[in-house]
C-alpha cells in the first residue's frame, strides 16, 4: 500500500474572516471535527482539514501516521492551516488493468467494453464533465450508456448545484449493471491540480476533469495485457456539454465529443436522442437570428443589490387562471399582490417561480383585465394585439400596484406532463420539444422536462423524458393525476423493503421491551367503506378521577386491521369531560384493534342505546368530546370545503356539494387534528428553532374581492374579518330557489385561500404560525365513454368576452365564449356591462349565479389537447344556441340532465377546458419534428 503525501499547506490570516462574519473562537473537540470521515472506502481516509481557533498544537493520528497541525490564536489574529493530502494508490476500477492493486468488488469497468458508437468504434470508457450530468441526467439514466467514469470533481459540483440530480446520479452509481465508477481524482497524486492565480473555479474544475481523463488514457495504455492489439486497447473519451471544453480537450491530445454528438452516433438511439437537452444548441442553430421577444434578466448580483436597496422586491409569481398574459406576484408581508401584465411584464416567469420585481410608477399602474385569453398562436405568431386588448380593458377606478419581472431568483421547474389539459389548469406555458417519435407520442401521455427559455423564443424549450401510456387508459390517467399533484407513488427501493421484518412477522420479546403494550384496550378503527389502508385507530376509557383517557394510534407497520396485532405510534391524552387536555404522552406501542368499522357502522353503535359493550361506550365518549372540540374550532373559524359525490358502485361523479359529514366522520377528523396540534406543540417544545411545522397564512383582503362582490349583488354580506365570521356569513348565504348558490360561494371562497406551507419554527414569529383554514381543490378528472350531453350549469363568473360555467354534477368549470375568438365569426353580439357584471344579447341577460343549460362535447381534433367544448342550449338565443338533445329539459333542475350515448371513445375534462390550444408541429428533417405543446 502506498502512503499519503502532502499536496499543499496554506496559512490564512483569519482577522478578515471575522470581519465577514466567520467565527474563529470555537476549537474542535474531537478528531472527527478536524478530519472528516472518509470520502471513499478505497482511500482509507481523507485528510483534508480546516482547523480553526486551536489554542495549542494538536496531534491527530490516522492509520499509524502522525499529522501535526499547529495553530496559534492571538487577540486579534488567528491562523488557519489547510492541508490537502494525496495518495498514489487510488486504483482505476478497470477490469483490464493489471497494474492497480484492485479489490474484486472494486472492479467496475468492463475488460472489453464493446463500442455502440459509429464515431468511436474502438473499446472505450466515458469520462463525463459536470455539465453533462446536470443537463443530461435523463439521458444518463438510459441503460444504453455504460462503462462511465464519474470523477470526484464532478460528483462534488453536482452535489453542490442540484440535490435532485445528485440523488439520481447516486442511484445510477449504486446500480452495478450500469458500470458507473467513481474516481477520487482530488486525492490522487497524479490528478490533483491547484487553482491558478486568477483562474475561475469552473475553469479549474474543467481542467481537473481533463487532467483525470488524460491520466486514465496514459494509465490504461501501460496497464493492459501485452498480448492485446493496439486496436483493441481500451481508450478514454471525454464527453462534455460545453463545445469550448471539447476544443480544449482535443488541443491537449484527448479524444472528446459533445454529448449530442456521442448520443446521436449510438446505434438504436432514437428514444435516447429525444431525451437530449438541446435547448442551447438546437434552438440557437434554428432560431438564433430572431429578434429578442423578452427583455434580459438581471444578473444575481444586480438582483441582490436591487433588493438590498429596496429598488426591487422578491416574491412568488402566480400565473392567471384565465389570461396567459397576466399574473400576480405575492410579496411576503404585503396585503396586495403586485400585478404583472404583458409579455415584457411576465418576462418568462413560470407559475411558482421566485422572482425579482420592479414596481412601476403609479401613473403606469393597471388593473386585472376582464378577459379570458388563451395562447393559441404558434411560434411565428404575434401577441402585440392581445396586449393592446388587455390594456384597453383596464378600469381606471380599480388600478392596483403594478410591476414588471426583471429576474428569476429560483425556478420552480419540474418534470411536467404536457399532453393533458391539466397542464393548462396549472397555468403552465406551452413547451417546445424536438422528437423523432411524433406519430407515436401524439396519442400518449408523456412527461417532459424544461431546459431553458431563451429571450428570442416565445415558449420555453424542453425535451421528452418518458411516455406514460395511451391517452384515456385508466392506469395511465391515474398516474397522470398523481404526477400532476406531486403525489409520491414510486415503488419502494430494495433498501427500504429490507428494513421490514421478514415474513411471517411476529411480535418478539425484544419488541415488547421497547414498546408499550396496549393490547388489553378496546381499540377500533373508523374509516370509509372499502378502506384497505387503515392507518388510524381510537379508544376512550374512563379514569378514576372522572376524566377520559383518549388514544389516537397511527399505523407503524401495515394496516391496523381488526383482531390483528400491530405496531403503532400512540398519542394519549388525559382529557376532561369538557374536552380540556390535562396532559399528553407519546410512545411506540403494540395494539390489537377489536374491530375495523365503517362510518355508518360506528354511527349505528353510537345511536343504538341498547348497545352497552365497551366499544359502543368508547365511541359515544369519543363522539361527545369531538362535538365539543368541533364547536370550539368553529368558534375560532373553521375551514371551508366542497366535495364530489360519487356513485358507490360505479364511482362515477353524481354532483358537487358542500361537504356533509356524519358525526363519526367528524369524530375521526377532530382527533386527527388534535393529534397534529399536540405533536406540533411537542416538537416545538423540544426543537424551538428547527421544528418543522405547517402554517396556513391569512389571505390578503384583495383575494376576497370577487366573493364579496358576488354576494353583495344578491343581497348577502360576506364578512372576512376572521375565519369564523367568513364561515358564518357563508352558512347564512342560502337561496331557496338555487340549491347550488351556497356551493358556488364556497367554491369562490376556496379560491381566495393561500396554500398551506411547511416552515421551520426558527424562521417565523409565533403570531405567524396560524393555520387559517383548509382550502381544497374543486376539480377532478372524469372519464366518460364518448357522448354528447346536455347538463345544467350556473354562471360562476361574467367576463368581458366569456361566461365561466360551473357544471355542479361533475364539479366541472368550463368557458363559454360570447365574443368571437381568432378566426371565428359570430352572427350575434353580446354587450358587456361593467357596472353590474352582466352580458346581454337581445332580451337575454346573464348575471353571476344564473342557471343555464349547456351542451358538452369532446373536441378530439388534436389528441394532444383534447378539450371539452361548451355550447349554450338554454336560455335560447337565435343563431347562437344549439338544439337540446332532450326536449324534456326545459329548465335546469337537480338530476334533470339526460345522457345520449354516441360512440365508445374516452372523454376527458379539466376545470378550464377551452384553455387547451392546438399542438403545432413543424417539419424540420426527415423523421424529426419540432413540437410545441
Amino acid at each position: 500500500m502506498g502512503g499519503w503525501m502532502r499536496a499543499s499547506q496554506t496559512t490564512v490570516d483569519t482577522s478578515r474572516l471575522s470581519e465577514q462574519g466567520f467565527g474563529t473562537s470555537m476549537a474542535p473537540s474531537r478528531v472527527d471535527d478536524v478530519i472528516p470521515k472518509p470520502l471513499d472506502k478505497r482511500i482509507g481516509g481523507t485528510v483534508k482539514s480546516v482547523v480553526e481557533g486551536l489554542r495549542q498544537p494538536t496531534e491527530v493520528v490516522l492509520d499509524g501516521r502522525h499529522i501535526q497541525v499547529a495553530m496559534q490564536s492571538h487577540s486579534e489574529h488567528t491562523k488557519i492551516v489547510r492541508e490537502h493530502y494525496l495518495r498514489e494508490d487510488i486504483w482505476c476500477g478497470s477490469n483490464v488493468c493489471i497494474k492497480c492493486p484492485h479489490k474484486t468488488q472494486e472492479l467496475i469497468l468492463d475488460e472489453d467494453p464493446l463500442s455502440k458508437s459509429t464515431l468511436f468504434t474502438f473499446p472505450h470508457y466515458l469520462v463525463l464533465d459536470t455539465c453533462v450530468v446536470l443537463n443530461q441526467i435523463d439521458v444518463l439514466e438510459e441503460n444504453l450508456l455504460c462503462n462511465v467514469i464519474i470523477v470526484q470533481t464532478v460528483l462534488d459540483e453536482v452535489k453542490h448545484r442540484s440535490s435532485v440530480v445528485y440523488k439520481r446520479l447516486r442511484d445510477i452509481l449504486a446500480n452495478p449493471t450500469r458500470k458507473f465508477y467513481t474516481f477520487v481524482n482530488e486525492h490522487h497524486q497524479c490528478t490533483y491540480i491547484e487553482r491558478k492565480p486568477g483562474e475561475k473555479v469552473n475553469d479549474r474544475n474543467d481542467r481537473a476533469i481533463r487532467v483525470a481523463a488524460a491520466w486514465y488514457e496514459s494509465h490504461l495504455a501501460t496497464s493492459q495485457p501485452g498480448d492485446k492489439k493496439d486496436s483493441l486497447n481500451v481508450r478514454v473519451i471525454l464527453i462534455t456539454d460545453d463545445y469550448a471544453n471539447k476544443v480544449k480537450a482535443e488541443s491537449e491530445g484527448l479524444k472528446a465529443a459533445t454529448i449530442v454528438e456521442y448520443v446521436k452516433s449510438l446505434k438504436d438511439s432514437t428514444t435516447i436522442v429525444d431525451k437530449l437537452n438541446l435547448a442551447n444548441i438546437q434552438y440557437e442553430a434554428d432560431w438564433g437570428g430572431r429578434e429578442p421577444l423578452f427583455p434580459p434578466h438581471l444578473t444575481p448580483t444586480q438582483i441582490h443589490e436591487g433588493i438590498k436597496s429596496a429598488r426591487l422586491m422578491q416574491g412568488t409569481f402566480l400565473a392567471s387562471r384565465d389570461n396567459f398574459l397576466e399574473g400576480q406576484v405575492n410579496i411576503e408581508g404585503q396585503d396586495k399582490f403586485i400585478l404583472v401584465q404583458g409579455r415584457e411584464g411576465l418576462n418568462r416567469a413560470v407559475n411558482g417561480d421566485s422572482v425579482a420585481i420592479e414596481l412601476l410608477p403609479e401613473e403606469e399602474w393597471s388593473a386585472p383585465s376582464e378577459l379570458v385569453m388563451m395562447d393559441e398562436e404558434d411560434e411565428s405568431g404575434d401577441i402585440a394585439d392581445d396586449e393592446t386588448t388587455i390594456k384597453s380593458s383596464v378600469k381606471e377606478v380599480e388600478k392596483q400596484p403594478t410591476g414588471r419581472i426583471v429576474g428569476i431568483i429560483r425556478r420552480k421547474w419540474r418534470q411536467h406532463r404536457v399532453t393533458s389539459l391539466f397542464l393548462l389548469k396549472e397555468r403552465f406555458p406551452r413547451l417546445r420539444i424536438e422528437t423523432r417519435q411524433a406519430d407515436t407520442l401524439s396519442s400518449q401521455r408523456i412527461i417532459v422536462a424544461i431546459d431553458s427559455w431563451p429571450r428570442n423564443s416565445r415558449y420555453p424549450l424542453g425535451h421528452f423524458v418518458r411516455a406514460l401510456g395511451k391517452i384515456g387508459d385508466k392506469d395511465t390517467e391515474n398516474e397522470v393525476l398523481l404526477l400532476e399533484h406531486d403525489v409520491p407513488h414510486s415503488k419502494f427501493s430494495e433498501a427500504v423493503l429490507n428494513c421490514l421484518p421478514k415474513l411471517p412477522w411476529i411480535i418478539t420479546e425484544e419488541d415488547e421491551k421497547k414498546r408499550v403494550d396496549l393490547r388489553h384496550l378496546d381499540i377500533c378503527s373508523v374509516d370509509p367503506p372499502g378502506c384497505t389502508d387503515i392507518d388510524d385507530a381510537l379508544h376512550c376509557r374512563d379514569l378514576a378521577n372522572g376524566n377520559y383517557e383518549v388514544n389516537l394510534l397511527s399505523s407503524n407497520l401495515c394496516s391496523l386491521r381488526g383482531n390483528e396485532e400491530r405496531f403503532a405510534f400512540s398519542c394519549i391524552w388525559e382529557i376532561t369531560r369538557d374536552a380540556n387536555i390535562v396532559n399528553t404522552k407519546f410512545h411506540k406501542s403494540i395494539i390489537r384493534s377489536r374491530q375495523a368499522m365503517t362510518y355508518e357502522e360506528a354511527q349505528l353503535k353510537i345511536d343504538d342505546a341498547r348497545q352497552e359493550d365497551e366499544l359502543s361506550k368508547s365511541l359515544r365518549s369519543l363522539n361527545s368530546l369531538a362535538k365539543i372540540l368541533k364547536r370550539r374550532r368553529i368558534d375560532n373559524g373553521q375551514g371551508i370545503s366542497s366535495s364530489i359525490s360519487r356513485n358507490p358502485e360505479t364511482h362515477d361523479p353524481i354532483e358537487v356539494e358542500s361537504k356533509k359529514l356524519r358525526d363519526t366522520n367528524s369524530m375521526v377528523e377532530e382527533f386527527m387534528l388534535l393529534a397534529n396540534i399536540s405533536v406540533a406543540k411537542k416538537i416545538l417544545e423540544e426543537f424551538p428553532e428547527c421544528a418543522l411545522l405547517r402554517r396556513h397564512p391569512t389571505p390578503p383582503v384583495s383575494n376576497f374581492e370577487p366573493i364579496i362582490k358576488a354576494g353583495k349583488k344578491l343581497g348577502f354580506d360576506i364578512n372576512i374579518n376572521s375565519g369564523k365570521e367568513l364561515a358564518e356569513s357563508l352558512d347564512a348565504a342560502v337561496r331557496p330557489d338555487n340549491p347550488y348558490f351556497n356551493t358556488m360561494l364556497r367554491i369562490l371562497a376556496t379560491r381566495c385561500m393561500l396554500q398551506a406551507v411547511y416552515f421551520a419554527s426558527g424562521m417565523m414569529q409565533k403570531d405567524e404560525y396560524a393555520h387559517y383554514g383548509l382550502a381544497c381543490p374543486i376539480y377532478t378528472l372524469l372519464f366518460f365513454r364518448g357522448r354528447i350531453q346536455d347538463e345544467q350549469g350556473y354562471v360562476l363568473y361574467v367576463r368581458k368576452n366569456a361566461l365561466q360555467i360551473l357544471i355542479p354534477k361533475y364539479g366541472f368549470e368550463g368557458t363559454l365564449y360570447v365574443s368571437p375568438r381568432k378566426g371565428e365569426k359570430l352572427q350575434v353580439k353580446f354587450i358587456y356591462n361593467e357596472e353590474n357584471q352582466s352580458q346581454r344579447c337581445g332580451d337575454v341577460v346573464f348575471h353571476t349565479f344564473d342557471p343555464v343549460t349547456v351542451q358538452l362535447s369532446l373536441d378530439r381534433s388534436n389528441l394532444q389537447h383534447e378539450r371539452v367544448v361548451l355550447q349554450l342550449v338554454k336560455p335560447h338565443i337565435p343563431n347562437f344556441s344549439v338544439p337540446s338533445l332532450d326536449a324534456s329539459i326545459s329548465t335546469p333542475t337537480k338530476d334533470s340532465a339526460k345522457r345520449k350515448e354516441l360512440k365508445d371513445e374516452p372523454m376527458e375534462q379539466d376545470s378550464a377546458p377551452t384553455m387547451a390550444s392546438e399542438t403545432n408541429i413543424h417539419k424540420k428533417k426527415k423523421k424529426k419534428k419540432n413540437i410545441s405543446f
